[in-house]
């Protein structure tokens, strides 16, 4: 009776192994997809911080590719701010934002409590301030990691021309040509040839205000006087059918005026003058042409009001622009 009463007992407390294999089957798919819940939350922390952090940076270069050489030097000289520390290593500047006490925003950008930022800004002209390479990275943690993204960028010193270019856009000819049928051929002297030869924008030797070569076109309104006046070989003939190049000769005329004596052309169609700069190294000077200040303009029949030059007739002697330029120490102009 008391073998039989355990065995009753026993198989009242026997667990079938079915049962068994399925509560483990059901704890290991619990433990497995809690696992995987967890790996796919922190690959979408890393991607939805990798992704903030590129967008971050991106903005950042942005933001600076819009200063000039001169303005992001002095916006990171102005620098002062709690959470913003400098240091240098040789020709590196370092930068170091940390977005937990950082209260302003940085290059238009408010940058997360979680992420800090890295610039090096480096002078990439072993002797002169001229060229930087800026590199922008940004640190974010993940799961106790730290992991970051950088994006680099450069800057150029703007080296502005003694002068501004002849501006070719047709607006700057619309007073001379109506409707669309013209044609504007750059021409430029040869001392070898002794005659006038087609050229093309960007020839270095089309002009030289300072040996008083001033920047000249033909502008010819019918197309059959350019094969007329130029020949194959690109020499420009001089008269033809009892016409002078002069007749379709027009010169450049860059922004400028006058002070106290002296001629200054002046950038853009701004009224600041173009100036020599010396860019100091550590025993010499590298001479460069920057924008500096403004000076009026020299009367009201003369004055550049939002253009960068004027292009005039060259027997149009008695224009305003004309005779002002004639009489600096840029003229007066060299027709050969």
């Amino acid at each position: 009776m008391k073998n039989s009463s355990k065995n009753s007992e026993l198989k009242n407390n026997y667990v079938p192994f079915e049962i068994i294999f399925s509560v483990v089957i059901i704890l290991s798919t619990i433990i497995i997809i809690a696992i995987v819940s967890i790996n796919i939350g922190r690959k979408a922390e890393r991607i939805n911080k990798e992704a903030k952090a590129v967008l971050l940076i991106s903005n950042i270069i942005e933001n600076i590719q819009t200063r000039s050489y001169e303005g992001f030097e002095e916006y990171v000289n102005n620098l002062s701010i709690v959470g913003v520390s400098k240091s240098y290593e040789i020709s590196t500047q370092i930068v170091e934002v940390n977005g937990k006490e950082l209260n302003e925003n940085i290059f238009g950008q408010n940058i997360p409590d979680d992420f800090n930022l890295e610039f090096k800004i480096e002078n990439l002209s072993k002797d002169f301030n001229i060229i930087k390479n800026i590199t922008v990275e940004v640190y974010y943690d993940v799961n106790g990691h730290t992991e970051s993204e950088s994006i680099s960028t450069t800057l150029e010193k703007e080296m502005v021309d003694r002068c501004n270019e002849p501006n070719m856009s047709s607006n700057y000819f619309s007073e001379f040509v109506n409707g669309d049928k013209y044609e504007i051929v750059p021409i430029k002297y040869s001392d070898e040839t002794k005659t006038y030869l087609e050229t093309y924008v960007g020839d270095t030797r089309w002009y030289n205000y300072s040996a008083k070569k001033w920047a000249k076109v033909l502008i010819f309104t019918d197309n059959s006087l350019k094969e007329k006046f130029i020949k194959e070989n690109g020499e420009v003939l001089e008269n033809v059918d009892g016409k002078s190049i002069y007749d379709y000769m027009y010169v450049w005329i860059p922004n400028f005026s006058k002070r106290s004596g002296r001629t200054y052309f002046r950038y853009g169609a701004s009224k600041n003058i173009i100036r020599i700069i010396p860019e100091e190294a550590t025993d010499y000077y590298l001479y460069l042409n920057g924008v500096s200040d403004s000076i009026d303009d020299i009367s009201e029949e003369c004055k550049f009001d939002g253009i960068t030059g004027v292009w005039v007739k060259v027997s149009d002697t008695g224009n305003n622009y004309f005779k002002e330029f004639n009489n600096t120490k840029y003229g007066p102009i060299d027709l050969h």
